[in-house]
């Protein structure tokens, strides 16, 4: 709910005007906003009653929200456009989403779960083979890295992207310690940086921050080393940090060699 009032009679004037340069008071201001329109929105009725088909209809039109059917999944999976990414919503967080729109004397948990439910069919329909398919983007926290052209363009929710890297982009940015430890990651028992290894990690490096399909490859790096204290660890922590966990999966040999699927 809100009440709106011009309490000034300056052109662009505001409270502070009206108290000192027009002789206004506390308690008048006071009455002008007793005295004002009580403005509510479209979906607020009377008697604590909420219209969840116009908060639906209101949501929609305010926010970028998808459903998906995942063939992984035995229900459809509500996808909302957040910062840029679109992140899947649980039935919980949708509905802690639409508590942002209803006053919190009016909410109740049937309201709350028959607006999702509305969502949840009224939302655009897309193929969950549709998601993260748009080769030519990367993306990051402050846009969209457009290649080949490594151009940074705004967000667009016609990206259908659910994978964000854990950072941003900066074209003018140097990496002097991390170039090091990749030479250092790439020598060989001589101590001389392998060119050709060097080569093939900038190459790996370029795949899993690219949004090229892994399935397409029909290749996989292997890490292998011997000794202890190689970098390993901290190559494989780096990539956490920027892919974020959700993107990780830990899956030992021994599964591969026995499981086809078990990526």
């Amino acid at each position: 709910k809100q009440r709106i009032i011009w309490p000034s009679s300056f052109r662009h004037g505001d409270v502070t005007d009206y108290i000192e340069n027009e002789k206004g008071t506390r308690d008048s201001l006071l009455q002008l906003v007793k005295s004002a329109d009580v403005i509510t929105a479209s979906w607020v009725g009377d008697k604590y009653k909420v219209n969840v088909g116009l908060l639906s209809e209101a949501i929609l039109e305010q926010n970028h929200i998808k459903v998906v059917n995942n063939p992984g999944k035995s229900a459809d999976q509500l996808l909302w456009y957040t910062d840029g990414v679109y992140r899947i919503k649980a039935i919980r967080e949708a509905e802690a989403l639409v508590m942002r729109y209803i006053p919190s004397s009016y909410r109740n948990p049937n309201m709350l779960r028959n607006t999702v439910e509305l969502l949840m069919v009224s939302a655009d329909r897309i193929s969950y083979d549709d998601l993260d398919t748009d080769s030519r983007y990367i993306n990051v926290r402050n846009g969209l890295i457009k290649v080949p052209e490594f151009v940074l363009v705004k967000h667009n929710p016609d990206v259908l992207s659910t994978i964000q890297l854990n950072c941003e982009y900066d074209p003018k940015a140097k990496a002097p310690t991390w170039e090091a430890f990749k030479a250092d990651f790439c020598r060989d028992s001589d101590g001389i940086v392998d060119e050709e290894m060097l080569r093939r990690d900038k190459i790996k490096a370029g795949i899993i921050l690219s949004n090229f399909p892994m399935l397409n490859l029909k290749m996989a790096f292997i890490q292998f080393s011997e000794e202890g204290n190689t970098g390993k660890s901290v190559d494989g922590d780096v990539w956490k940090k920027m892919l974020g966990l959700e993107q990780i999966a830990n899956v030992s040999f021994k599964d591969l060699a026995t499981d086809r699927w078990a990526l």
